[in-house]
């Protein structure tokens, strides 16, 4: 029948003018109900929509679903954790109930600290939670116990709990995976995050280069000193002025050095009067400073209130 279904398909594409359905070869199937539907259609066109119906449910409806036997099975293992009080359910549920995912985040960390899981019937809907909103994540290993994992394994629709090298989550999930992933890592061990920075840098995209770089702010210091210039040079207008933006922030940076030299010769206070509302700052960039500079200073005039 799917050879039927094809040949249909070629019909539709130059019409049965050109494509007679009599010189088609139809399955014995379709070719039983043709001459019924032949005595019925007014024309070929209409023939050629019953036979198409015909066949598109035909497909279908012969569809075996798969026997339980061939389904690998087990049952899932015993908990090992205590599951939260009922008092605790309570509130759960009405956190569920108004879809307050960062309250969510907050509750499924309380869990994971206190080395609680939460009750089997809300494991499925936390799973689907999960693939909406990936702050989630890294508590439902911890916070669904084994029931958790012992249905992601059973559902194709939570892969993403499955059991995968960080370096693999880093290199194939999602942007926003990513971001999750490295500011974690960022968290307990920045010599790794600008490894993993590093390793895909060259294949990424100019906004995913930004958001990448932008989880490096937290815990800056002079071991990022050499990474950061390197990002000088980018191409990305952003990625440069992030860049700066990070070298100014680290203590002793050769870039703060050359800035904190500079900056004085740049900025004149200039005052008409003796009223020090009508006094102002006036900055003094030539053209020929070093980019970083110029994109520095500009970021900070734009921004600043003065």
């Amino acid at each position: 029948m799917i050879e039927d279904w094809l040949q249909l398909q070629k019909v539709s594409l130059f019409g049965t003018a050109k494509e007679s359905l009599d010189k088609l070869s139809f399955s014995d199937t379709l070719s039983g109900f043709r001459e019924n539907v032949k005595r019925k259609a007014k024309n070929p066109e209409e023939e050629f929509f019953f036979l198409c119906a015909l066949s598109l449910n035909y497909i279908n409806a012969g569809k075996e679903f798969p026997k339980m036997s061939e389904i690998p099975y087990k049952e899932a293992e015993p908990e090992t954790k205590a599951i939260i009080s009922a008092e605790k359910t309570s509130i759960l549920q009405k956190i569920l109930s108004h879809d307050f995912a960062d309250v969510l985040q907050f509750f499924l960390s309380a869990c994971v600290n206190t080395k609680e899981i939460i009750p089997p019937e809300f494991v499925p809907r936390l799973l689907d939670y999960g693939k909406k909103f990936i702050e989630l994540r890294k508590y439902l290993p911890d916070s669904t116990g084994k029931r958790g994992e012992w249905l992601v394994s059973l559902n194709p629709d939570w892969d993403y709990l499955s059991p995968k090298t960080e370096k693999e989550a880093w290199e194939e999930g999602k942007t926003a995976e990513r971001v999750e992933l490295l500011k974690n890592v960022r968290e307990r061990d920045a010599a790794l995050s600008r490894e993993y920075l590093l390793s895909t840098w060259k294949e990424e995209n100019a906004a995913n280069r930004t958001a990448f770089l932008l989880c490096m702010r937290q815990g800056l210091s002079p071991d990022d000193e050499k990474m950061l210039e390197s990002f000088l040079s980018d191409k990305s207008d952003r990625v440069r002025s992030i860049a700066v933006d990070f070298l100014v922030r680290i203590k002793d940076s050769k870039l703060r050095s050359k800035l904190s030299a500079y900056i004085p010769s740049c900025i004149k206070f200039k005052g008409s009067g003796k009223l020090l509302s009508s006094a102002s700052l006036e900055f003094n960039i030539k053209k020929k400073q070093e980019r970083c500079f110029r994109i520095w200073a500009l970021n900070w005039i734009r921004t600043s209130k003065v």
